[in-house]
């Protein structure tokens, strides 16, 4: 059973390198834009208001809208999936990993950028990608 679940974390750890060098080799800015990001934080600051299962909700429809505005369709996918698994916890903590795969696959994305000589704009993207994601598990880990 242990060696079940290592080797599941491995594969995904191997997908989320491969979609994450394949975003990274693109020109084009990746993450999310400024404007994209000013809007999930305006989302994010309404879901302030919620918790528990509405909180949830809410952030995940945050993370849906983001991921409609984002040109990279392996970014959609993985803010959709972390959406859904946001929508189906039924506690903190599932709601938290769900976000988590999600925040390894940008810190993956991220790291391979700043040390691929792109330029600045890249790293901008990511890094707002990041800091909305951040913020989002803050709010399920405080009001959850």
């Amino acid at each position: 059973m242990a060696i079940r679940a290592v080797l599941r974390n491995l594969v995904l750890c191997l997908v989320i390198s491969v979609g994450a060098t394949a975003i990274v080799s693109r020109p084009a800015s990746a993450g999310i834009s400024g404007p994209v990001a000013a809007v999930a934080n305006q989302g994010l600051d309404r879901c302030a208001s919620y918790t528990g299962k509405q909180l949830r909700d809410c952030v995940a429809d945050v993370l849906d809208q983001m991921a409609g505005s984002v040109p990279f369709p392996s970014v959609a996918r993985s803010l959709r999936t972390a959406a859904a698994g946001v929508r189906a916890a039924v506690n903190k903590a599932q709601a938290l990993s769900a976000i988590a795969v999600c925040q390894a696959m940008v810190a993956s994305s991220l790291k391979l950028a700043r040390t691929s000589d792109k330029d600045q704009g890249i790293l901008d993207g990511w890094d707002r990608l990041a800091r909305v994601l951040v913020r989002a598990a803050g709010l399920i880990q405080a009001k959850g």
